[in-house]
Formats: C-alpha cells, structure tokens, sequence
C-alpha cells in the first residue's frame, strides 16, 4: 500500500502543520498521523520462532508505508500497569517498539538501533567523528563524555495518568549559534554549499533522512539529532515537501 506514517504528538505544532499542507497535496491515504498514545493503544502482535527470532508487527501500520517516529510520548502507562510498576511498563513498551521499527519491513525515516525510536543514539562523540569523516570540521572531542547516550523511555511516575516520556539529551548545548536541518534532499538554514554538503553527507552516514546539525560561532559541528525541531516557516515548508514525495 506504501505510503508514509507521521507518529508525533498534538503539541509539536510545526510537523502538525507540515503534515496538514501535505495532505492537501496527496492522494487520501497515503500520509497517515498518529499520535503517540493511539500507536501504543493500536493492535500489537510479537512472536518468536522456534530459532528465538522475534517479528513484531503494529496493525494500525498499512503493509509497506514508511514510518517517521518523533513522538516523545511512549505510552500511556496506567493503563496497562500499576503506579509501582510504570518503570517495567515503559521498558517493555519500548522494547516493542524498537523491535517493531528494527524489522526489515519497516521502512523508517531514520534508522534506528534500538537505544531510541527517533533514529541513531549516538554519542556527541560519535557524530563529531562522523562529521569530520563527512567533511565537517568539528569541535575537539576533548572533554566529551563517551557515555553521554540518549536515555531510552522513562516513566512519569509522579502522575499515573501522564504518559512515559523518553528524555534526550541537552539540545543544542552550549557554544551553539546555528543548527542546519537535513531534511530528506533539502538543506535548511545553512551557510554556503560545502556546510550543506557535509551536512547531508553526515546524514546519510547515520542513515537518516532527516536530521539537525549544529556549529558553534566558529562554524564547527557541535552535536547532531535525529529528532529535529520543526519550528519555522521554511523548516514546515521543506518537511511538507519531503512529505508530498514520500506519500506519492
């Protein structure tokens, strides 16, 4: 059936209103939203063959569409737990998750490794290294915690009702004076083409489509994130057009 998924959440009101003015320019049922809270709330089936391997499968997903998770509500955790329990809940959650978006048949935006459903859970390290083999001429790594990963879910236990929320890392850190948006064949808010160039090299050494790049005053990498801020004019305008091409 193909098509492309948007799973967000109500308050992002940038990718809301890029996927409203793409939908105005696809044919029905090819650009699909969902919030966070309905995907975990859809039909879910995991299974294990008789070699441990499991195959997830989500049945509010039509066979084939492509999917682009940035949704910071992992699950609505009361109600399937209770309160003492809501730590294991999103744990388990979020394994099912990253094993659904993990599955071969599941075309993902950005490529996901199983630490985060948004893409990539690289360290600030790791993508400053990146950026320099793409061409990037990035901070020194001199002080940069190699541990510095991006937490996987996390529960909100002080109220039962609220959902599990992962929580990234500080972004975009201190020193950042531009961030460079990749998005699909499209380079937002960047300084001269060899920036967009090694920006849009870095990204598809990360295996994402989409992915938010930033400098420091002196024009060198400083962090990278495949959950990108969609919160400008022209950043709506790119994303809605990448979505036109995906759901068509």
């Amino acid at each position: 059936m193909g098509g492309i998924l948007v799973v967000g959440d109500d308050e992002d009101v940038g990718i809301r209103a890029a996927v409203a003015a793409a939908a105005r320019r696809v044919r029905p049922g090819r650009l699909m939203w969902a919030t966070g809270a309905a995907l975990a709330a859809a039909d879910w089936i995991h299974t294990v063959d008789r070699s441990g391997l499991g195959t997830t499968r989500c049945g509010a997903v039509a066979r084939g569409a492509r999917v682009w998770f940035r949704s910071t509500t992992v699950a609505p955790v009361r109600r399937w737990a209770d309160p003492r329990d809501t730590d294991y809940a999103a744990a388990e959650y979020g394994a099912l998750l990253a094993s659904w978006l993990r599955q071969p048949e599941t075309r993902t935006v950005n490529e996901v490794d199983g630490a985060s459903p948004w893409g990539p859970s690289w360290t600030t390290a790791r993508w400053r290294k990146a950026a320099t083999r793409a061409g990037l001429e990035a901070v020194p790594l001199g002080g940069v915690s190699s541990a510095r990963l991006m937490p996987g879910p996390q529960a909100a236990t002080a109220d039962a009702d609220a959902p599990c929320r992962p929580s990234p890392r500080s972004w975009p850190g201190p020193g950042v004076e531009q961030v460079v948006l990749v998005v699909g064949e499209h380079v937002i808010d960047v300084d001269g083409p060899a920036q967009a160039a090694g920006c849009e090299r870095l990204a598809a050494a990360a295996r994402c489509a989409v992915l938010e790049v930033a400098f420091d005053a002196d024009g060198r990498m400083a962090d990278a994130r495949p959950l990108a801020a969609v919160d400008t004019p022209a950043k709506i305008a790119a994303v809605a057009g990448f979505l036109v091409v995906e759901a068509s």
